[in-house]
């Protein structure tokens, strides 16, 4: 995944999004958080949407790696007060597809993931 935000941010200039969302917001998942480059997510997203959010009030989604699919529980606490927080918002992005299902199934927006949002936009 490096070498693609790399060349998306060197490159991502030429070439030709067809698409553009007027808000996104961001997860950035709890495994990624350490090693994401945030600049340069921000970036590659900035082909993608005019603005993009993070939520400073909810940092794990608490799907837990596949806990989620057998404790769901876990996933709708940590996720109880998204739907309001991104109300505005067209759709998510996540860097973690198991965070995208619980996501979108607590925020009533799409989550998707970075390489999902890149493909829709192209």
């Amino acid at each position: 995944m490096d070498f693609i935000w790399q060349y998306l941010s060197e490159h991502g200039d030429k070439i030709q999004f067809k698409h553009k969302f007027a808000q996104v917001v961001l997860h950035i998942d709890c495994a990624s958080q350490k090693l994401a480059n945030n600049a340069k997510i921000m970036h590659i997203l900035s082909y993608c949407a005019t603005k993009v959010i993070t939520l400073n009030e909810i940092v794990c989604c608490g799907f837990a790696g596949t806990k989620g699919y057998t404790v769901p529980e876990l996933n709708a606490a940590m996720l109880s007060g998204l739907s309001a927080h991104v109300a505005e918002c067209d759709c998510g992005v996540t860097l973690n597809a198991n965070c995208a299902i619980g996501l979108t199934h607590h925020s009533q927006i799409p989550y998707y993931t970075l390489s999902q949002l890149l493909l829709r936009c192209l």
